[in-house]
């Protein structure tokens, strides 16, 4: 249930429907309109499109398992932006402050730059969340130093492309039996190996 105040009366009761969207987004709409986080943390409900304004994550546990009423399919008729949806990267940081826990196990990726790397990771992601498991993506351009503890403590698996191993074992100093290395190329093998000697492959 949401609030609204008329200028010509007191607060009415709206009773706002969930919208599954993807990888643990949710939107909320109640006639045709949806509930928006504007960025000055205000929340209005006027929107009749939903985009990345009106994506919110949920700290419940369901959040982080496939809800019982599906993905986005179940509302066909209303108006999504769901190409935008699917371009947005859920932050790690606010997954972790959400506290989500899924039934499996959670994991990040340190993204790739180059479309076709991006679109590898994003299937990656929204295909094991189906499956229960809590799935994001950060940017390994990006300093993270700063909150990795944290990030450390609440995702079980850190899945990286093996140029980024040195980054999560030596910098960020993620436990190796934590990390699972993706090689798009054997030349990537060997790279590592001559980076970081043959005992980072070695359980």
């Amino acid at each position: 249930m949401s609030t609204t105040k008329t200028d010509n009366g007191p607060a009415t009761a709206i009773r706002l429907q969930l919208v599954p969207l993807e990888r643990g987004l949710i939107a909320l709409t109640a006639d045709g309109h949806f509930l928006c986080a504007q960025p000055d943390g205000s929340l209005h409900f006027e929107n009749s499109w939903c985009s990345t304004w009106e994506c919110f994550l949920a700290s419940e546990d369901w959040c982080g398992a496939p809800l019982a009423i599906g993905e986005s399919n179940d509302a066909p008729t209303l108006a999504i932006d769901r190409k935008g949806i699917a371009k947005f990267i859920v932050d790690a940081q606010l997954r972790a402050t959400a506290n989500a826990r899924s039934k499996e196990y959670e994991g990040t990726h340190l993204r790739l730059p180059g479309l076709v790397a991006r679109r590898v990771y994003y299937d990656l992601c929204r295909e094991l969340h189906k499956k229960g498991y809590i799935v994001d993506i950060i940017n390994w351009q990006v300093n993270h130093a700063a909150y990795m503890d944290r990030l450390n403590s609440y995702y079980d698996l850190f899945v990286s492309a093996l140029d980024g191993m040195r980054t999560l074992l030596e910098i960020y100093r993620v436990p190796a039996e934590k990390v699972i290395g993706l090689s798009h190329h054997e030349m990537d093998i060997q790279i590592l190996i001559d980076q970081m000697g043959r005992e980072v492959s070695s359980g």
